[in-house]
């Protein structure tokens, strides 16, 4: 028979075990770590095969924007595709995605060192992009030259001269004349040549253009557009103004070259409007041109601090934006910070480091290109301390360079989704669009 005291050491002895049983389980439960989760697919890209890198090597690396934790990097190259996998946690599914290109040249005994790194913050987990290679202009050959003259001119503000495959090359204007030995191409015996005297542009065609012909033409005979477009700014004031006129969109990927220069197409006549030392260093408006028979106009407008892009019809109006309406407080790595009376709907941070024309043997420069949406955001250093140490990268020398906010166009949401196209890392902008960007 089972005594009363039997029965409470048995009793005893099975609760202690099942308490030690529940402890162990969440001590087994707590020492469990991010390794015993299953990986996870957080981010594929695929650099198409016909992508153009030269010998740049080139790197996608991971991190997770809250905290900056590197969740990987990997080595990519043309016809490449990565898929990155982890079982780390990613606070609210929040990847920065960082393009790091390591060109390294030697020239003259001298070692020249680049580095670029293009991040893309708060990109969602789960995402898959495709890098292209950028839409660029036609190839040409030249096939000869004419003699052009043209008189009467009154005075030169502005001027275009080119063909589909963009500016005439070769010639030259002073007071009262535009003229000198012209560029003919292939296939393009028809150019255009537009003119601001002063008071308003003017244009015609010249149609047959053979190799060793002559041209004369006056100012006077020139016709007016069907249509300008003033561009007013608050006062005198540097000015650089491009208008390029196309009948079609120039095919499914379309890239603006952000140093100026535009991509020219098939079926497009160029007509750019050139306001620099040669005519008139600073201007207070400037008309742009546009002709009924072109639906699309690419417009780049650049002053001090502001600018102008479009892509597309001819627009009704474009207003002048001061850039005081952005103001930067803080211009850290670890604390960007900036006020605006405009609503911003995404934006560029950029810092770098450069001893490209210095004096040693080695010479280095760094970028590092930060894009956002709203926020002030916290930007982490992107590049991981393998990668420095390899390519002995100066990263601890980087500064405030400067800062892109964009008024109008894409949010930044929708920025994240446009065609990829390689330029250093940069994003295409797919037609039509239209954007207004300050950059202080």
């Amino acid at each position: 028979m089972l005594e009363l005291s039997d029965y409470w050491y048995n009793w005893i002895d099975y609760t202690l075990m099942k308490k030690l049983f529940i402890l162990l389980l969440l001590v087994v439960s707590a020492c469990k770590n991010d390794n015993d989760d299953p990986s996870r697919s957080v981010f594929k890209v695929t650099m198409d095969s016909n992508v153009s890198i030269y010998n740049t090597q080139l790197w996608v690396i991971l991190r997770d924007s809250e905290n900056g934790e590197l969740v990987d990097f990997k080595s990519i190259g043309p016809g490449l595709s990565l898929s990155f996998e982890t079982n780390k946690q990613i606070p609210n599914d929040n990847l920065d995605v960082t393009f790091l290109s390591v060109d390294i040249q030697e020239v003259d005994g001298i070692i020249h060192n680049g580095y670029t790194a293009e991040t893309y913050t708060a990109v969602q987990t789960g995402t898959e992009w495709t890098i292209k290679e950028p839409a660029s202009g036609q190839s040409y050959t030249q096939s000869g030259t004419y003699n052009l003259s043209v008189v009467d001119v009154p005075n030169v503000y502005s001027l275009g001269l080119g063909d589909k495959y963009g500016q005439a090359t070769s010639w030259s204007s002073h007071q009262g004349f535009i003229g000198g030995k012209v560029t003919l191409r292939e296939n393009a015996s028809t150019q255009i040549i537009s003119v601001d005297a002063g008071s308003g542009p003017k244009y015609t065609f010249i149609d047959n253009l053979i190799n060793n012909s002559s041209v004369s033409l006056s100012y006077n005979d020139l016709k007016t557009f069907d249509k300008t477009v003033r561009f007013q700014l608050p006062k005198l004031m540097e000015l650089n103004a491009y208008v390029a006129a196309h009948e079609a969109y120039p095919g499914p990927t379309f890239y603006h070259y952000t140093s100026g220069g535009l991509p020219l197409y098939d079926n497009s006549f160029y007509s750019a409007f050139f306001v620099n030392g040669a005519y008139d260093i600073k201007r207070q408006s400037v008309d742009l041109p546009f002709l009924d028979k072109f639906s699309i106009y690419h417009i780049d407008l650049g002053v001090n601090g502001f600018r102008h892009l479009s892509f597309g019809p001819a627009p009704s109006s474009i207003e002048y934006i001061d850039p005081s309406v952005v103001t930067i407080s803080d211009k850290s790595l670890a604390g960007i910070s900036y006020t605006s009376t405009m609503p911003v709907l995404r934006r560029m941070t950029a810092y770098s480091y450069n001893d490209a024309f210095g004096s040693g043997p080695v010479r280095s420069f760094v970028t590092l290109r930060y894009y956002a949406g709203l926020d002030n955001t916290v930007f982490h250093q992107p590049i991981p301390s393998e990668l420095i140490a390899q390519f002995s990268i100066p990263i601890e020398k980087v500064t405030y360079s400067s800062s892109t906010f964009w008024l109008t166009g894409d949010i930044y949401a929708d920025y994240l989704k446009r065609d990829k196209t390689y330029l250093g890392g940069a994003f295409a902008a797919k037609p039509p669009f239209a954007e207004v960007s300050i950059y202080k």
